[in-house]
């Protein structure tokens, strides 16, 4: 779950920056992942997801674990593909300059 997270979480940074914005200091992590509607045009559903597990990542990290499911880390990361290639699509549309050769 926190590798699949911290992938979303390059993604949504990484739209942010393209655009020519950074999250800030204060709740980064929340403004980076709720930014995703506004850069790439993110489902709210997809978002929704991302920010339910931003969340609950905070409580693993920092007040227990085992609190995630095999199926929970499967749809996050069923998402986070599915938003990987939402955010190389919207790259290749709007910021061609910043993709890799051969994306």
């Amino acid at each position: 779950l926190g590798i699949t997270y911290n992938a979303a979480l390059q993604l949504a940074t990484l739209a942010l920056a393209a655009s020519g914005y950074r999250p800030g200091r204060e709740r980064a992590h929340e403004r980076a992942i709720l930014s995703l509607r506004d850069t790439v045009g993110a489902a709210a559903a997809t978002v929704n997801l991302l920010d339910a597990v931003r969340r609950k990542r905070n409580l693993i990290n920092y007040e227990r674990a085992g609190t995630t499911s095999g199926a929970e880390a499967e749809e996050l990361h069923e998402a986070v593909v599915a938003l990987r290639s939402e955010v190389v699509r919207w790259l290749k549309n709007n910021h061609r300059e910043l993709c890799p050769r051969g994306l």
